[in-house]
C-alpha cells in the first residue's frame, strides 16, 4: 500500500479521492505506459457508471466504487477487438519516404 501514498499517485496531504471501477471495456495498456510497473487500464469514451459506494476516510479523503453499466441508450458502440489485428509497434512506427524525384534537364548539342 506504499504505492498509494507517493505524491505522483495519491499522496498524504490535500483533498484526494481514489476510485475502484469495476468495468469491462477497459483495455489493458501496461506495455504502452511510460511506468511499466503499473497495470494501467484505458476507458473508451462515453462509458457509464453507476456509483455502488463512498466513503469518507479521515479528512478530505474519499473512497469511491463505480461499477460500469450498460446504458439505455449507448453513446458510442465498441468495436469488438476480435477484429482487430495486433500491428507490431515496429511496423505500426515505420513511415515510407515518398519517391526522390530525379531533375532531368536538357541540353541543346549542335
Amino acid at each position: 500500500m506504499k504505492v498509494l501514498e507517493n505524491e505522483q499517485f495519491l499522496g498524504t496531504k490535500g483533498s484526494r479521492t481514489f476510485f475502484t471501477i469495476q468495468c469491462h471495456s477497459g483495455k489493458d495498456i501496461k506495455k504502452y505506459s511510460y511506468f511499466k510497473a503499473e497495470d494501467e487500464i484505458l476507458l473508451p469514451a462515453a462509458r457509464q457508471f453507476k456509483v455502488e459506494s463512498c466513503l469518507t476516510q479521515g479528512t478530505d479523503f474519499y473512497m469511491i466504487q463505480l461499477k460500469e453499466i450498460q446504458p439505455p441508450f449507448p453513446l458510442i458502440e465498441l468495436v469488438p477487438t476480435a477484429t482487430i489485428p495486433e500491428v507490431p509497434a515496429v511496423a505500426a512506427a515505420v513511415v515510407p519516404s515518398p519517391p526522390k524525384k530525379h531533375m532531368v534537364t536538357k541540353t541543346r548539342t549542335r
